[in-house]
């Protein structure tokens, strides 16, 4: 619903968080303050912002008029992400050399350009390497394109990735690794219907040994401030008086269930 898009409230963002944009939503001029308001506050939050072009062909016609759009999202991006396809919508080229080079290292040492069948090629700073895709027999390819991103985007958790890391060179046993995840998923996805991974590659993948609870105050133990400390900066309590209050108390009760939570409080100053 259009008057809903410009509608939410501010989520909240840590540093290293992962925020993604992409295909038309990121164009949108009805849709740009609200989204440049959100990118702002996580580049002031130094969070890592993923940039998927996604640029499709019913919008060559107005691509003079989106290019400024475009290349203000490439300033914003820690990664750009984009498809043989989307750059020969916009800049009619399909060499990946030659368009990061003359088209994206100004703005981004990061980038990640998908051939489909044909694999992926990663650079960042003076690393670059090409990525062969996975032998399947596709079924769908719908949902390949998303599933590549959150193969990515999962890669870089399990790795530690931080926006310090790609502002330098990250290893190439790491950029292996991440890569790895993506063509796995979205290869997964292409043999199937669904627009998903399964819960049994899910499982193959899955790797989280513990969740962490931080807490700013050790305040947090005593009743007669509990308020205080659970009550947060005015961003924070403008986020929580939208929040469905039933709804996480069940998602953290049964969480706390489990024997990997953990709950540490942060006494000093320093930036959580």
């Amino acid at each position: 619903y259009p008057n809903d898009r410009l509608d939410y409230i501010m989520p909240r963002i840590n540093k290293d968080d992962i925020i993604v944009i992409g295909s038309y939503f990121a164009l949108n001029p009805v849709l740009r303050d609200k989204l440049t308001y959100l990118l702002d506050f996580a580049k002031e939050r130094k969070a890592i912002i993923y940039y998927d072009v996604n640029f499709r062909k019913t919008h060559i016609n107005n691509i003079r008029h989106l290019m400024p759009t475009i290349l203000e999202n490439f300033e914003y991006a820690n990664i750009i992400k984009g498809s043989d396809e989307d750059f020969m919508n916009i800049y009619g080229e399909k060499d990946a050399d030659k368009i990061f080079h003359e088209r994206i290292k100004f703005y981004s040492k990061n980038f990640i350009y998908t051939m489909g069948a044909d694999g992926a090629k990663v650079f960042n700073n003076e690393f670059a390497k090409r990525y062969e895709g996975k032998k399947i027999t596709p079924v769908s390819t719908v949902g390949a394109g998303d599933n590549f991103n959150a193969g990515i985007i999962y890669g870089m958790i399990q790795e530690n990735i931080t926006s310090e890391d790609l502002s330098g060179t990250i290893e190439e046993e790491r950029w292996n690794r991440i890569v790895n995840y993506a063509i796995e998923f979205s290869a997964f996805v292409c043999t199937t219907l669904d627009n998903y991974i399964s819960p049994e590659l899910a499982e193959q993948f899955k790797n989280s040994s513990e969740f962490r609870f931080v807490f700013n105050s050790s305040n947090f133990i005593t009743e007669e401030h509990i308020d205080e400390a659970l009550t947060g900066t005015a961003f924070e309590r403008k986020l929580k008086e939208s929040l469905y209050q039933k709804a996480i108390a069940r998602e953290f009760a049964e969480w706390i269930k489990e024997d990997n939570v953990k709950f540490r409080i942060n006494k000093s100053n320093e930036p959580m």
